[in-house]
């Protein structure tokens, strides 16, 4: 029974015999936990999953003995009088009987792979918050130059929106600036309205954070191509991303969310496959 800063294991047997002791989540004592289970020659461990507290102790018991992580929804006690004490009990008598259902955890491989995906995806959402911030700056000071380029954050935009900043005639920003061709006209059209001091700040300060989050970006990106190549993933990321619509990007992140697709009942063992 895992709690944030403590736990309570209980150790039954086939005859009966109960042997309860609680442990704190350091690893110090996450390894005494361990150490008394291996000398207890425990067969098996259950363990609810209560928030991300399970982490530290199944990885700690992974490849030592057989753990499994319940979901709190299918060990619920008998409602009446509750304590830590007999609530591991209650979870140790399911453990002996084979009553718990465990859930899926992938391997080690695939948790880092996950953790890299989704560490990608949260950053790649704080940097279009970043970005919209900007097009919300240049258009609370009527500057809609984002209606003219498909992406101000181009070379292109870039080019343009420094050039505003630092206060340059837009005809002299407009001589270096490639790639705009006939859009010329309602780009100054667009840049009529002023920026203050503040605004030129708040923008400076947002592409600042969204070159450093690209940098970031650029480095898991890095990582998650090496994991699925150590892991010799590649293959099945192409066969993902041979179907239409799914990227790089997408196809690694399916990967980390799946795992292992072998852990899945094939249809034809399914009950009413015809």
């Amino acid at each position: 029974d895992v709690h944030k800063s403590f736990l309570v294991a209980t150790i039954l047997t086939c005859e009966g015999v109960i042997e309860t002791k609680e442990f704190n989540t350091g690893l110090e004592d996450l390894i005494n936990l361990r150490d008394w289970i291996m000398e207890r020659h425990c067969q098996r461990v259950a363990v609810e999953s209560t928030g991300i507290y399970w982490t530290p102790l199944y990885t700690c018991l992974e490849g030592k003995v057989e753990t499994i992580v319940a979901n709190p929804r299918y060990i619920k006690n008998i409602p009446g009088r509750k304590t830590d004490n007999l609530d591991s009990e209650w979870i140790a008598e399911l453990c002996l009987n084979g009553q718990i259902k465990p859930s899926f955890i992938p391997s080690k491989e695939i948790r880092e792979l996950r953790d890299m995906t989704r560490t990608r995806t949260k950053t790649i959402q704080s940097m279009t918050a970043f970005k919209n911030r900007v097009h919300k700056v240049l258009q609370r000071a009527n500057i809609k130059i984002s209606g003219v380029l498909k992406d101000i954050f181009g070379i292109a935009g870039l080019q343009i929106l420094n050039g505003i900043m630092n206060g340059k005639c837009i005809d002299d920003v407009l001589k270096v600036v490639k790639r705009v061709g006939k859009k010329k006209a309602a780009i100054k059209e667009a840049v009529r309205g002023e920026l203050s001091q503040i605004d030129i700040w708040l923008i400076r300060e947002c592409l600042e954070v969204i070159d450093s989050l690209k940098a970031k970006i650029n480095r898991l990106d890095s990582m998650i191509n090496q994991h699925l190549e150590k892991q010799q993933k590649q293959n099945q990321l192409q066969i993902l991303m041979s179907i239409y619509g799914i990227s790089y990007k997408s196809g690694s992140a399916i990967l980390a969310e799946i795992g292992d697709v072998n852990v899945f009942p094939h249809p034809k063992s399914l009950v009413g496959w015809s």
